[in-house]
């Protein structure tokens, strides 16, 4: 394919801000507000208050200060609604910024390939049917820190990918991807599993002198620490528990597995499960929670949790199954949106299958970047919003995988060869103009001039 990276990566910035703009006016996004947990949050942050008020309702007391959200994105938040309010401009303010993220990474998505071995084509496709066919539109607009963590978890993999490829590495080095990873575990601790199996591939690759592989993950937990330290020393000033990260997994946990549980949130939130354990709607959790704290309830919830399982292993393993088949395909909610995810999880298979044939290092992080991420969603109630991070990576291998089908290839030999031939009859009929002095055929042509009669 002609053209430069760059080039594909401007269309696909400038597709993905038009499309979006365009949706969020046609479905008429930002006519509700949708005020989640993390929105209360960056809103207390916003007025001063701190992080607090997670599940505060209108007409209530603040329920107090919280570490259920990490604190990066209610910060980035918090300043968008400090400087457009939390009306219409503030709303309006969350989704550029949401959607500044998602173009970012669509738009890199050329550069990533390329950086992983692939045809940069790939990650053209990719970007581009990313920011034409938005199958995430609300996530894009509104879904939270899932676009931010998306673009540094990409970030990320291709950062590891180049220090896998080296002999050796330094401390500075370490310490670069332990600040990177400091602020992605500030943002979501989900993908910490993914680091812990990205570095068993630097042991596996480092063997049988696994030295400097030590060396490089001492150096980089202790950064990482460093990052998360004055969180950590505010939940524990505040909260009365050195939190890392956020405080939640009991609540998760138990509003996921429970007597009334399915497998989705949005069957969740329709059936009784959110109004008799979710704080956000049930009035006695929030007594409760207000009663005994913030750690204390989610421990609480836990315990609950972990009895129900006991309990009932046999429904929760079903509901395991039926999250797990969820994340990698689509609950049959929207036809349109699970045919497209079926379609593209199928081909993103078949694109990581040749790229363990054909680059085995980066198909193996890809490997480990899948199953690390997605570990924690089979546990808890599945959300389309939750598979988002790692959707790109999804389609940049589907992509892949359609540069390495023949009959794809000779489309695109096909097209080129067309394309070609259009702009070198283009300017074959330019007019002459003068070049050094006198009248000849067109500088930016290679053809031979014309024949005299």
């Amino acid at each position: 394919m002609n053209g430069k990276p760059w080039q594909a990566s401007l269309v696909i910035v400038v597709t993905c801000l038009l499309v979006r703009v365009a949706l969020a006016v046609a479905v008429g996004a930002y006519e509700t507000f949708n005020r989640t947990e993390l929105d209360k949050i960056a809103m207390a942050v916003a007025a001063g208050r701190g992080f607090s008020n997670a599940f505060g309702q209108s007409g209530e007391p603040t329920t107090g200060p919280t570490a259920h959200c990490p604190p990066v994105y209610p910060i980035l938040l918090g300043l968008a609604y400090g400087f457009w309010g939390e009306g219409l401009e503030g709303e309006l303010g969350k989704y550029a910024l949401n959607v500044l993220f998602v173009a970012l990474l669509l738009g890199a998505l050329p550069f990533v390939s390329a950086a992983f071995g692939m045809p940069w084509r790939a990650g053209f496709y990719a970007g581009l049917f990313g920011a034409a066919v938005p199958i995430y539109l609300m996530t894009e607009l509104r879904g939270g820190e899932f676009a931010l963590v998306a673009l540094m978890l990409a970030t990320a993999c291709v950062l590891f990918q180049t220090t896998l490829l080296r002999p050796s590495f330094g401390w500075r080095e370490a310490a670069g991807h332990g600040l990177l990873w400091g602020i992605l575990l500030s943002t979501s601790p989900s993908p910490g599993p993914v680091l812990v199996l990205w570095l068993g591939l630097l042991f596996l690759k480092h063997q049988p002198g696994p030295g400097t592989a030590v060396r490089f993950s001492a150096v980089l937990f202790v950064t990482i620490l460093l990052v998360m330290l004055p969180w950590t020393a505010r939940n524990y000033r505040v909260l009365g528990s050195p939190i890392l990260a956020r405080s939640n997994l009991g609540l998760e946990l138990q509003v996921s597995n429970n007597e009334f549980a399915t497998a989705t949130g949005y069957e969740n939130q329709a059936n009784p499960v959110f109004d008799l354990f979710h704080p956000n709607k049930a009035l006695q959790q929030r007594l409760r929670y207000r009663e005994i704290g913030e750690v204390a309830y989610h421990r609480e919830k836990m315990r609950e949790a972990v009895a129900w399982i006991r309990d009932h292993p046999g429904e929760f393993f079903r509901l395991t199954l039926l999250r797990s088949w969820y994340f990698w395909t689509a609950p049959p909610r929207r036809p349109a949106q699970t045919a497209l995810q079926y379609l593209i999880s199928g081909l993103a298979v078949f694109g990581l299958w040749r790229l363990l044939r054909t680059n085995q290092i980066v198909g193996l992080q890809l490997t480990a970047l899948w199953l690390g991420f997605s570990l924690i969603y089979y546990f808890v109630q599945f959300e389309n919003r939750y598979r988002y991070p790692i959707y790109w990576s999804m389609l940049l291998l589907a992509g892949f995988g359609l540069t390495e089908m023949s009959w794809w290839r000779r489309a695109e030999d096909r097209v080129l060869y067309r394309w070609s031939a259009l702009r070198r009859n283009r300017r074959l009929r330019q007019p002459a103009r003068r070049v050094g002095g006198r009248t000849g055929w067109c500088a930016d042509t290679n053809s031979a001039p014309p024949k005299p009669d």
